[in-house]
């Protein structure tokens, strides 16, 4: 076996397009400017790991473990998250570009999304609890079947949410929003 462990190392302007890393494990490592598209990140974990200003457009990441790790100013595009291993689930987006995503009968809970452009993605039959959505600009992106339990969309644009077809409990929106969500039914909102 290849397996390599990485530990507290700093990676920087790295190229790590198309590379593979299955079965990897960093710790505590920090990742800046690293383009990882089309890598293979499968079965690959991540521990109390940063990312910073990288791209993971169509990287392979089944399986893959997350578990404390934050991705800050980073693109996702045609990911799919669902894919991620179920046992280790912690993480959070701030500030990130995701494009084609799908996130897909997953349990996410206490993470942020914060700040994110969050475009032709589907949140599809997920349990979002205690989700940070602030400021995020949804743009043809769909809850569907989803549970949404005490989420923060305050200052969020073109939420996609279909009230009739999710179950929200104790939800925080601006106002502004609110009346953006109402039009969808025909309301005219003054």
């Amino acid at each position: 076996e290849n397996r390599m462990y990485y530990e507290e190392v700093e990676f920087l302007n790295e190229n790590f397009s198309g590379k593979d890393f299955r079965e990897d494990e960093f710790y505590e490592c920090v990742f800046k400017n690293i383009n990882f598209k089309e890598s293979i990140l499968a079965e690959t974990e991540f521990s109390k790991c940063k990312f910073e200003n990288c791209n993971f457009s169509m990287a392979d990441i089944r399986n893959c473990k997350l578990d404390e790790v934050t991705f800050e100013n980073c693109t996702f595009r045609g990911i799919n998250f669902s894919e991620i291993s179920p046992m280790v689930q912690e993480f959070n987006f701030i500030g990130c570009t995701l494009e084609f995503m799908v996130f897909g009968d997953m349990k996410l809970s206490n993470m942020s999304f914060e700040g994110s452009e969050i475009s032709e993605s589907n949140f599809t039959k997920c349990t979002l609890k205690e989700i940070n959505f602030r400021s995020c600009n949804f743009n043809r992106t769909m809850f569907s079947g989803c549970e949404l339990v005490k989420s923060d969309f305050t200052g969020s644009r073109n939420i996609g949410i279909d009230i009739l077809n999710n179950k929200i409990k104790a939800c925080k929106i601006g106002r502004f929003e609110a009346g953006e969500m109402l039009k969808q039914f025909g309301f005219i909102v003054e």
